[in-house]
């Protein structure tokens, strides 16, 4: 599979008041250039045509002397879980080809990471316990691909928990040829555990545009609530006519998602763009789609994000189509988004070089500066990456390959807006550091993360990541974390040449876990140590390896469940343990506003927990204890005063009842007297005097001093009832005697 083309903008369409960047020449080899038992293949693929950047937003040169201050006082945060994927020799033993470059593709979900390279897949848990581990053509075996596939991507879908993978298949070099084939294959895992069963779906990709039939290359992938998109460029089997343009193919969700004979429909965006009378047109370039987070604006499918090269000679520009209405009628309407001058944050015209690396003068590849992964949207906003050449206003990265980000206001759709931007300049890494291949993910706070590929003179090729926090000064990005530091130096480009840059990349994945929505998982490649020699190419050595890291600023607490107890006994309250708070990503110092074990007054009392990371910024969480006063009010010292009514002379006799109370909580209980008589006499009530018993208040009554001829006595039982507020009664009893006669007294 071999592929050469520069300049691709040449064949796009371009406004008038548009011009592009130079072309460059740089040559750079394709997915999946190979070498096999001693055979070298040569596959080469030309370096892009996307060139522009530019900015409004003048915090985004280097920063200030009062932000740099706060720059130097952060730190990196930490790598988490990390461990090994799959290298150079070991992607060989399952596909039979040494390949070059890996296109290092990995996406999280709530138990495992899934990742992808040329041309193998592997999933672990995310302790790391490997799971699987075979070729993409195995893989896809259900849907028999003849060649090992190509520029595979790989991500987890947010709505429907599911792994999606793609992967191309070129088979032809001649136009028009019979036998030429092109085919986008995807796949669906059933749920978000990668080990169950997985959905496949094998779409012709071959289409005829123009005079000639083409071929998929260079894959974008992104899903929505309600479908999958797989953006490609086309090109022709032969070397001319060349490029042909972007193509759109929108799987629905139903019936693939569900294993159902599944189909895609095909779009030219950007044609559909330059016929929408609402918008501004498009260009013809790489567009990537977006991974669309959350809930989008009503009819919103998703943005097709395109940069590269245009300008109109003083402003750089992003295209943005954005997709409307993808199953019923799609819609496409393009935008052309000023950065700001070009001269402040990318010079177009300058060629990408090499990124120059220890031990050798045999620089890396660091190809183009197209938005290689796929951007985010989130929350309004849209995030994306892409290397720029940064100009001589940022000083200490002049002249450097330098990894950009840009964040986009979507709540005017019509009117999209640039928000902020910022660099990932590496210089904290290295002096003279490139960074390059970026890719961007964002949490569910607005927090931004960016994986990207980094070398220098004084460093190996490796893999780093940089973040920066929603609340942090505009243009600012935080200093860059290791999640590899190369081992060697790496000369890898499958030529006899001695010259041509190392092939690295194409692109860097990194993904928000769905589990916490704040921790991010970074794959990407570095260089091994060398030792892989191909006899028919001596003059060159170099191993990639990969690996998965995972990082969070932001912090996620996990407070315990509402919390509902008895008091202790005698106490107006309890001590009350609760399990520990669990914690995710980086919460730094972690308080509690009432501490378990505490005593918690009866009631509700509401227990916050604070994480406090490094640059002052808070997280909490809360839950609630509530005590119930359970304990009766305590009776003591009860008697009647009198406690023997005589003589029987048949009147009304007053008796006062003596008695304490006590409760845990409440020194109000109310209390009230009742009485009963053994001989069965009605109880009087207040204003009806004529009865036996009259009761006064909650310590008088009045007694009639009265027992029956010939009986053995009258006895009046009195019981004392308090009832506290929250309920709880007691009662005691005392007793009051009319004796039969003055013997019994």
């Amino acid at each position: 599979m071999k592929r050469l083309f520069v300049n691709l903008l040449a064949c796009a369409f371009v406004p008038a008041s548009f011009s592009q960047a130079p072309a460059q020449s740089t040559l750079w080899t394709a997915d999946p250039p190979a070498v096999s038992s001693g055979a070298l293949a040569l596959m080469e693929k030309a370096q892009g045509h996307e060139e522009a950047l530019g900015d409004q937003i003048q915090s985004a040169a280097r920063p200030r002397t009062s932000l740099l201050s706060w720059l130097l006082s952060l730190v990196y945060p930490a790598l988490g879980l990390s461990f090994e994927g799959i290298n150079f020799n070991q992607n060989a033993a399952n596909t039979g080809f040494l390949q070059i470059p890996p296109d290092p593709s990995g996406a999280a979900g709530p138990g495992h990471v899934v990742s992808v390279v040329n041309s193998s897949i592997q999933w672990f848990t995310k302790e790391g316990a490997l799971q699987r581990n075979q070729s993409l053509r195995t893989f896809f075996g259900p849907l028999a691909p003849q060649t090992n596939t190509f520029d595979p991507k790989v991500v987890y879908d947010p709505h429907a928990g599911r792994f999606v993978v793609v992967t191309l298949e070129r088979v032809g070099t001649a136009n028009n040829d019979a036998a030429n084939r092109s085919r986008i294959y995807l796949a669906v895992s059933d749920d978000s555990d990668p080990n169950g069963a997985w959905y496949f779906l094998e779409i012709n990709s071959r289409v005829v545009i123009g005079a000639a039939d083409r071929w998929a290359d260079f894959p974008g992938l992104a899903v929505d609530e309600e479908a999958v998109y797989v953006t490609a460029n086309m090109f022709s089997f032969a070397t001319a006519p060349g490029f042909g343009g972007v193509r759109l193919w929108v799987v629905p969700k139903l019936p693939f998602y569900s294993g159902g004979a599944a189909a895609a429909n095909i779009y030219d965006p950007v044609g559909l763009a330059n016929v929408n009378p609402n918008g501004d047109g498009a260009v013809a370039t790489t567009a990537q789609p977006t991974m669309m987070y959350g809930a989008p604006p009503a009819g919103l499918g998703t943005f097709l994000v395109q940069y590269g090269g245009l300008t109109n000679g003083v402003n750089a520009f992003l295209g943005v189509i954005r997709v409307d209405n993808p199953l019923t009628s799609p819609t496409f309407e393009g935008r052309f988004l000023n950065l700001g001058p070009f001269a402040g944050v990318d010079n177009l015209f300058l060629g990408f070089p090499g990124g120059p690396q220890l031990g050798t003068t045999r620089t890396i590849a660091t190809n183009d500066r197209r938005v290689s992964q796929a951007p985010v949207w989130r929350n309004g906003n849209l995030y994306l990456a892409a290397p720029t050449v940064a100009p001589a206003v940022l000083a200490a990265d002049a002249g450097q390959v330098t990894a950009r980000w840009w964040r986009v206001n979507t709540t005017s759709l019509p009117a999209l807006s640039l928000a902020d931007t910022g660099i990932a300049g590496g210089e904290e890494i290295a002096p003279g550091t490139f960074t390059f291949f970026p890719s961007v993910a964002v949490d569910s706070k607005g927090n931004m993360a960016i994986g990207f590929a980094a070398t220098a003179p004084s460093i190996y090729p490796g893999a780093y990541f940089a973040m920066r926090l929603v609340g942090d000064p505009p243009g600012t990005t935080r200093p860059a974390g290791v999640l590899r530091a190369g081992l060697d130096f790496y000369v890898r480009d499958f030529t006899t040449s001695t010259t041509v840059p190392s092939r690295w990349g194409d692109y860097t994945g990194i993904s928000i876990d769905p589990e916490d929505n704040s921790t991010f998982w970074v794959y990407n490649e570095y260089a091994l140590t060398r030792g892989t020699v191909i006899p028919e190419l001596p003059e060159e050595d170099g191993r990639w390896g990969t690996a998965f890291g995972s990082f969070a600023f932001a912090c996620t607490l996990g407070c315990p469940t509402d919390i509902v107890v008895p008091n202790d006994p005698g106490v107006c309250g309890a001590r009350v343990t609760y399990p520990e708070p669990t914690s995710t990503g980086s919460c730094g110092n972690i308080a509690t506003s009432h501490p378990s074990g505490s005593v918690f007054p009866v009631g509700t009392t509401t227990v916050t927990i604070t994480g406090t990371r490094q640059d002052g910024s808070t997280d909490t969480c809360s839950f609630k204890v509530t005590v119930l006063d359970t304990t009766a009010p305590v009776i003591g010292n009860a008697y009647a005063s009198p406690s023997t009514l005589w003589p029987p002379d048949g009147q009304m006799e007053w008796v006062t009842v003596n008695y304490s109370v006590i409760d845990n909580c409440d020194p109000s209980s109310s209390c009230q007297l009742s009485a009963i008589s053994s001989e069965g006499s009605v109880p009087a009530t207040i204003g009806n005097p004529t009865r036996d018993i009259q009761i006064i208040d909650a310590h008088r009554l009045l007694l009639r001093a009265r027992r029956n001829e010939g009986g053995p006595g009258r006895f009046y039982f009195i019981t004392i009832s308090c009832r506290d507020r929250e309920g709880n009664q007691s009662e005691k009893e005392v007793r009051v005697r009319v004796p039969r006669d003055q013997l019994f007294r």
